[in-house]
Order: C-alpha cells, then sequence, then structure tokens
C-alpha cells in the first residue's frame, strides 16, 4: 500500500452451501492497489431438521406407509431414526425414517401420539411429534360353535351359538338355514327345540349364519343326532272285572309300548293264589271255596 500505511479493512465471505471452502473476494479502493485475497470459510455444517409437518392417518387391516423427511444441505451425512413415542404396531427404518406395518381393530383409535428422533453422524439431532388416527375397518362376525351336541327324543334341547364380532357396536341376526323342523334359533344365537320319536336319527345337517348389520356373515356347518332312549310299557288297563267262585276268570292286561323291537315280561306283584298271568298279559284262574 502507499506510503506504507497499514489498514484494516472487515470482509464478510458467506458459501452458498456447507462444502465450499474456499473463495474471491475482488477489492476496489483509491488508496490502495486493486487487488484480490484469497480466503477460506470455515465449513460447519448446517443444523439439520425434519421437516415432514404432519403424517396420514391408517387404515385397520392395510400397510401403513409413510416417511420422516430431513432437510440438510450436508450432502452425504446419514441419519438414526427412532420412535419415542408411539403404538406398539408401528416401525420405522433405522436408517431410512420410513414408518410401517399393519394396524388391526384393537389398534383403531384417535389422537395417537407418534413423536420421532434422529440422531446425524455428526453428533447432530431433531425430534418431532404427530398425531395419527386409525380408521375402523368393518369385520365379519365369526361363530366360534364348532359342533353342536345331539339331541334326545322327548328332552328339551337348547344350545347357544357362540359368536365374536370385533367390531362391538355391530348387531347381529341369527339364522338357520337348513335344519329338522322341530328345532328353531332366536335373536340370541340359542338352538332349541323338542325332537319327538318321528325325529330319531343320526347325521342330520344342520346350518346356522351370523350376519351383522352391513352384510357380513359367518357359517356354520354340522350334524347331529336324535338319540332314542328305550320308552317303558304303559298299562292302560285301569280295572279288571270281578271274579266268581267256581267258573274260570280270563281278562288280558292291556299295554302300551312303543319299542318296536322290545319285549315286555308280566309278572303277578300281588294277587290270589288262584290267580296267574301269562307272557301275554292273559290273566286267568278259577277261584274255589274256602
Amino acid at each position: 500500500m502507499p506510503g506504507g500505511n497499514n489498514r484494516t479493512i472487515a470482509v464478510t465471505f458467506t458459501p452458498t452451501d456447507s462444502n465450499e471452502q474456499s473463495g474471491t473476494i475482488t477489492i476496489e479502493s483509491d488508496d490502495i492497489d486493486e487487488g484480490t485475497l484469497a480466503i477460506a470459510a470455515n465449513g460447519n455444517s448446517i443444523v439439520p431438521e425434519i421437516t415432514t409437518t404432519e403424517l396420514p392417518n391408517a387404515i385397520e387391516d392395510t400397510l401403513y406407509v409413510a416417511t420422516i423427511e430431513v432437510d440438510d444441505f450436508d450432502i452425504g451425512e446419514t441419519y438414526i431414526f427412532e420412535l419415542v413415542t408411539a403404538p406398539e404396531w408401528l416401525s420405522i427404518g433405522t436408517d431410512t425414517g420410513a414408518l410401517s406395518e399393519t394396524p388391526q381393530n384393537d389398534d383403531v383409535g384417535v389422537d395417537i401420539l407418534i413423536t420421532v428422533n434422529f440422531t446425524g453422524d455428526k453428533g447432530f439431532t431433531g425430534e418431532a411429534s404427530y398425531t395419527i388416527a386409525v380408521i375402523n375397518v368393518n369385520d365379519p362376525p365369526v361363530i366360534v360353535t364348532t359342533t353342536l351336541p345331539d339331541a334326545i327324543e322327548g328332552e328339551l334341547y337348547s344350545v347357544i351359538i357362540e359368536t365374536i364380532d370385533p367390531d362391538e357396536s355391530d348387531s347381529t341376526m341369527f339364522a338357520l338355514i337348513e335344519a329338522p323342523q322341530w328345532l328353531t334359533i332366536d335373536e340370541t344365537g340359542t338352538v332349541k327345540g323338542t325332537p319327538v320319536f318321528d325325529d330319531i336319527g343320526e347325521g342330520i345337517t344342520v346350518i346356522i349364519t351370523v350376519e351383522d348389520n352391513a352384510g357380513l356373515s359367518d357359517t356354520l356347518t354340522t350334524s347331529i343326532n336324535v338319540i332314542h332312549l328305550p320308552e317303558p310299557p304303559v298299562i292302560v288297563t285301569t280295572e279288571l272285572p270281578d271274579a266268581m267262585v267256581g267258573l274260570d276268570y280270563a281278562d288280558t292286561v292291556e299295554v302300551e309300548y312303543l319299542e318296536i323291537d322290545g319285549a315286555i315280561t308280566f309278572e303277578l306283584v300281588e294277587s290270589p293264589e288262584w290267580l296267574s298271568v301269562d307272557t301275554g298279559g292273559i290273566l286267568s284262574g278259577t277261584p274255589a271255596w274256602y
């Protein structure tokens, strides 16, 4: 500089990005010779930050996909992502920030908090919080009952069909698609009725459906037996005629017995000595003077 005067000039240099480490500034002045100064810029990193401002809602039974975006001018810097607060069904790619997994019916809800933290390889950290909802999708009712017990002729049959519906607010309707005439089902899923002798049989098909108010349904197809229990014979004769001394006595005890293949025997539990009964229920004998 002329005259040997020293002059201090303050110069500020701002790199255009964090990777620019050097540059030049041209100085023009009447007091000093024109010239250039070579300078070096301090390559300090710009602090990275999460730029994702909101997350989409999730849908029950549907794969959830979203990504946490980070804005940073440091080319090549890597990050580690972590879920600080999140529902159990949600996961995050630790090196990508990708959120994924599939919520189920029990995960349905609103104002579900998600907090994400990241750490860069240069030590910078950041955190952001979001709220999402898991939107419900109607699920069909399910019949839990897998088989029905056998019925017994002449006895009341009553069985409750057990079902579950993940959607607690749903109403359900039961129907017998195929069943014997003696069998009915009510709004509670109770199957009932009393079979009679003509209903006796094996492998009788029963098909039951349950349907929710959205039209989704489940079906149980099974079979039952109507078991016959042997019935005792019934004596329908209520009185016997009187006998006369010296005259042969004969009368038949009438019996009702529904067992086709059954056999019955008769026995006098209490009677006069002169009276007897045969295998056909015929009473006979001759009373005498004593």
